[in-house]
């Protein structure tokens, strides 16, 4: 009897254990997404033309610090580097995803954060000052 309990619970916690873990593969950690700019935008130390790009967090299990901005098919890096946690700011358009900075005349305006689809905090690109 005891043992027919113990192989219940054991299976109980297996199972529990394998459907937490398939519940968390289908979260999509890394926030990749892809933005179409229909004019030159800028980020530290890059320039990006009008087009598309993928943004995407590639630390994600670990601090989602580093994101990486690469071409449409994901081959050609243009910006690799820390960001800082931001909080999406109060009475922003929750389905906005970019705040963008002032620019000089004839400077592409510059991210300043970045925020992924369904959550409220984003990633703020660091500058140099």
């Amino acid at each position: 009897m005891f043992r027919s309990v113990l192989k219940k619970a054991l299976s109980l916690t297996f199972a529990m254990a394998v459907v937490a873990a398939s519940a968390h593969a289908w979260e999509p950690e890394n926030r990749l997404m892809f933005l179409t700019f229909s004019r030159p935008v800028a980020l530290p130390g890059a320039t990006l033309e009008a087009g598309t790009y993928a943004f995407e967090i590639l630390n994600a299990a670990s601090g989602n610090d580093v994101v990486a901005v690469r071409d449409k098919a994901r081959r050609h890096v243009y910006y690799t580097g820390l960001t800082l946690p931001m909080d999406r700011p109060a009475g922003m358009d929750p389905s906005r995803l970019l705040l963008f900075g002032e620019a000089k005349a004839g400077d592409p305006p510059r991210i300043l954060a970045w925020f992924p689809r369904d959550v409220q905090q984003g990633r703020e690109f660091v500058y140099r000052k």
